[in-house]
């Protein structure tokens, strides 16, 4: 399909933001109401594959069954004449989490708990409504820029969604639905009884020790992954970031269990967990002012409201009040003492 082309009588094709195995996302211009879009297209050859045409038309559903703006919205869904399925939805600017730690490395811990903490708004909200995402990892987590505001994380991709109100099955028998780095023991082993919202929370769990080390926690060929994946504990974070508390290391240990049974059961289960350690104060060094405060430019655009393309840099270390208080006061009773002295000088002249 050419660009420039109008399709569904007023989406005009302007370039191609991606292409993939189905079918390409473009940005288009809608119109009828003069605003940006971003247009997913599965070709007709793909698009007359029963499975494909479920999956399509279940994922456009599902992104609008769920209220959050943790994900994208959709203006609308159809087919043209000549069978390619679309999809117009809201187009974003900015990068996915993948791209975030490729260009800059391991995340500060806070801004790593923050950007779980905002995808597990779309993700509780979607297991609330028995809805199972199966593909959650960096690249399908994207820090989208708002002109004017903060930016903000959307879930993207529910291609593969598992709705347990749905009865047509839309993964053949004896595929691993999902990529393989994020999927959980049970995914793997093809335990479909077993699948259900705790294989997003493993994957949010490989995610999350991800974006604190910059690598997976389980690598190789695909074949030794999978069974290490299976078969080895994860390894642990402290080894690697020891500014992570341990009660955050424990909270990532549970979401990486290798039983379903010993996870959280879902999304909400998840934040909750993570909510309290916010309470307690518990996301932060625990070598305290000695640590060197990490800041990223997505913290500077969360406080300015900047568009800025998210790169760790570091600061320099911050003392705590105490330490301010112990090197002023002796000053301030010096000067004190100096400005009585000169006061006393000058009333005997």
């Amino acid at each position: 399909m050419r660009l420039g082309t109008v399709i569904a009588g007023k989406l005009r094709l302007e370039r191609v933001i991606g292409r993939g195995a189905m079918g390409v996302v473009l940005e288009a211009t809608d119109l009828s109401l003069d605003r940006r879009v971003a247009v997913k297209l599965i070709l007709p050859h793909h698009a007359a594959d029963p499975q494909l045409r479920g999956r399509f038309i279940r994922e456009a559903r599902t992104m609008t069954r769920l209220a959050t703006e943790h994900v994208a919205r959709v203006f609308e869904a159809g087919e043209l004449d000549d069978g390619t399925l679309f999809l117009a939805m809201e187009l974003l600017e900015g990068q996915s989490l993948e791209q975030l730690i490729q260009s800059g490395g391991p995340l500060p811990v806070a801004d790593a708990v923050e950007l779980m903490l905002e995808a597990l708004e779309a993700v509780a909200e979607a297991h609330h409504l028995g809805l199972v995402h199966r593909d959650l990892k960096p690249s399908n987590l994207y820090l989208a820029a708002r002109p004017g505001r903060p930016p903000i994380l959307k879930v993207l991709d529910f291609g593969i969604v598992k709705d347990g109100g749905a009865s047509a099955k839309l993964t053949a028998t004896g595929t691993l639905p999902g990529t393989p780095a994020y999927m959980a023991p049970e995914q793997i082993a093809l335990q479909e009884h077993l699948i259900d919202a705790r294989v997003d929370v493993w994957a949010l769990g490989v995610t999350l020790f991800e974006l604190l080390t910059g690598a997976l926690p389980w690598t190789g060929p695909i074949d030794v992954m999978l069974t290490r994946i299976r078969a080895e504990a994860p390894p642990r974070i402290r080894a690697t970031r020891p500014d992570v508390s341990r009660e955050l290391e424990a909270v990532l240990e549970r979401c990486l269990a290798k039983h379903p049974s010993q996870r959280y059961a879902n999304g909400g289960e998840l934040a909750a967990a993570l909510r309290d350690l916010y309470g307690r104060g518990l996301v932060r060094s625990e070598r305290g002012h000695e640590r060197r405060a990490a800041v990223t430019e997505i913290r500077a655009a969360r406080r300015g409201g900047a568009r800025e393309t998210a790169r760790t840099a570091t600061a320099s270390p911050s003392r705590p009040p105490s330490v301010v208080r112990g090197v002023l006061l002796p000053i301030a009773l010096f000067m004190l003492t100096l400005l009585v002295g000169v006061g006393a000088v000058m009333a005997l002249r």
